[in-house]
């Protein structure tokens, strides 16, 4: 296929320093021809909102923060299916998947987004419609206040946090996501 120019930005968010092994890899990644910015971040939403896409290739439970953000921004993502990420990122849908630490996987998706304006354009319109309904304060906001009333409620159980839960569930499945 065409070659792809590709230009990443890492964006570290920790207070300390990044660590050597990430300078490291950007460094790597120089070399195959991939032009890459390292960046300490503290308000991801400006920085996400410049990308054509987000990647999150984690190994292990993350939080997602990071693509609900990129997500409602409208970007496509790219993730590894960890954790909660697969009830988040519908795979084909809303976003890409990858297995985790599946490095061919995760450059088989990453190739597909960038040679493909049609699915990119897809991808973000599902995933911002997604996160609008389902990360919508009248949708968090009602299941909170349940949560709340159950918990506060003379029938106090252990299973207010169930119901609360129940409670959002049931206002998401009513939805018709796309």
């Amino acid at each position: 296929g065409a070659s792809v120019a590709v230009a990443a930005v890492i964006a570290w968010g920790g207070v300390e320093a990044p660590p050597a092994e990430l300078a490291a890899a950007v460094e790597r990644a120089a070399t195959t021809g991939v032009r890459v910015t390292l960046l300490t971040v503290r308000q991801p939403a400006e920085l996400i909102s410049r990308c054509d896409a987000v990647v999150m290739p984690v190994e292990h439970d993350a939080p997602a923060g990071v693509l609900v953000s990129a997500m409602a921004c409208g970007r496509p993502v790219v993730a590894a299916a960890v954790g909660g990420l697969p009830e988040l990122v519908r795979d084909g849908q809303s976003g890409l998947l990858v297995p985790p630490g599946d490095v061919d996987a995760l450059s088989q998706a990453i190739q597909r987004l960038a040679g493909a304006p049609e699915l990119r354009r897809s991808l973000s319109v599902s995933a911002a419609a997604d996160v609008s309904q389902r990360f919508d304060v009248n949708v968090v906001g009602q299941a909170t206040l349940e949560l709340y009333r159950a918990a506060l409620s003379a029938r106090q159980s252990a299973s207010a946090k169930a119901e609360g839960n129940r409670a959002y569930r049931r206002r998401v499945s009513d939805l018709q996501l796309p």
